[in-house]
């Protein structure tokens, strides 16, 4: 059946797709009436139908999504993209709303870490994900459904087909504690710092990577070993200057001599070094009476939620709604950590969960490397990213 609209109006933002689909997200409060008309492919058979919907006006609050995108190998990316769009693994015609960017196949690895918090400064996400954040590689379970009804019914609307992200540091039964104390004779120091751009005590007596010259502009000098060149960054461009012959000729406007005399040094001279990011002195982490690297954060999703949830007002309406429906009895599902492949009519999850099962694809081959958030603005769609800082009280 082919899709129209015959009379009425949608709402601003909202368009009608040929399958059926109402796609867009709505911007203008009110109510709407307006008539579809059905046709089979050959203008045969046509059915009508009237409906109305009602618009309500928009929560002035901006919310946002926190959203996690693993780092995958190229290779990685490309095969798990092959494998949800293979039709032989999930059927055109088994896939909910497929020309919909918030349904479909997810050819994007992408996991839902929080929903709806107010939008807020980038700061206040930095310091969230000061403690219990930390770089780390999680496992994948097998492939589960879920189902989405609206509020008070048991009526399918869809169903989603998805992949379990599995935590180490997460229990079956309640939640781990937040931190923990640990013998340790590592001393806490006031005088170490921060690590410079240039830094690097692996390169002693080797020097630098570049030779700034100044003059009006500043113009870097790179050598590069392998080919045995001189590259002159220049404001417009790049200069390659052969040094097989070990001489360099700098011509100068006045025509005068030039001498530059470099001299080989190292890197950066030697300081007293934390193991990862340095603490501020605005860090509720450690305690002024804590004389010793003993209290650890566990790095765990949970504890990542907790911390985004004390920034702002949440909307939990804006939490899947598969997850706000009870699967079996009236608790809903809530959070789940988890990479969604597709979002299904409903009756076929069942059907694509035999097909991957039957495949030889193997997810627990990705390796799920979760290193910062991406805040996604829910009214524009801009991102921001906060990158894990590596302190090392994280765990």
């Amino acid at each position: 059946m082919v899709y129209y609209l015959k009379a009425g109006t949608l709402p601003p933002g909202i368009t009608l797709s040929y399958r059926g689909d109402l796609i867009g997200t709505p911007t203008t409060a009110g109510e709407y009436s307006f008539t579809v008309e059905a046709k089979d492919r050959i203008d045969t058979v046509a059915i009508t139908r009237e409906f109305k919907i009602t618009i309500q006006e928009n929560d002035p609050k901006n919310y946002s999504d926190v959203i996690a995108r693993p780092l995958l190998a190229i290779t990685d990316r490309d095969a798990y993209k092959e494998f949800v769009r293979n039709s032989d693994i999930i059927p055109p015609q088994h896939v909910y709303r497929q020309n919909d960017s918030e349904f479909g196949i997810r050819d994007s690895i992408e996991i839902l870490i929080y929903a709806g918090m107010e939008m807020s400064d980038a700061a206040k996400y930095v310091g969230a994900a000061a403690k219990n954040h930390k770089r780390k590689t999680y496992k994948l379970g097998q492939p589960t459904k879920a189902f989405a009804a609206q509020p008070g019914t048991r009526e399918s609307i869809y169903e989603v087909v998805y992949i379990p992200i599995i935590d180490p540091y997460e229990t079956a039964r309640g939640k781990t504690n937040v931190s923990f104390n640990t013998k340790s004779s590592e001393k806490l120091t006031v005088d170490s710092v921060q690590y410079a751009v240039m830094d690097d005590n692996t390169r002693l007596g080797q020097g630098a990577e570049a030779l700034p010259v100044y003059s009006r502009e500043i113009v870097k000098m790179v050598f590069e070993n392998f080919n045995s060149k001189l590259v002159i960054q220049t404001r417009d461009s790049n200069v390659n200057v052969n040094t097989d012959d070990n001489d360099i000729e700098v011509e100068i406007r006045s025509g005068e001599e030039l001498t530059v005399l470099l001299t080989k040094t190292d890197s950066d001279p030697i300081r007293i070094r934390p193991k990862g990011n340095t603490i501020k002195t605005d860090s509720d982490a450690i305690q002024i009476s804590q004389t010793t690297d003993s209290k650890k954060y566990i790095s765990s999703i949970e504890h990542m939620r907790d911390n985004i949830a004390r920034i702002g007002d949440t909307d939990t309406e804006q939490l899947p709604l598969w997850m706000r429906t009870p699967q079996t009895g009236y608790q809903a599902l809530g959070y789940v950590s988890c990479i969604p492949l597709c979002y299904c009519k409903p009756g076929t999850a069942d059907d694509i969960i035999n097909r991957i099962n039957n495949d030889s694809f193997n997810f627990k081959d990705l390796k799920i490397e979760i290193d910062r958030y991406t805040i996604v603005d829910a009214k524009d769609g801009k991102e921001k990213y906060i990158l894990f800082a590596d302190y090392q009280f994280n765990v």
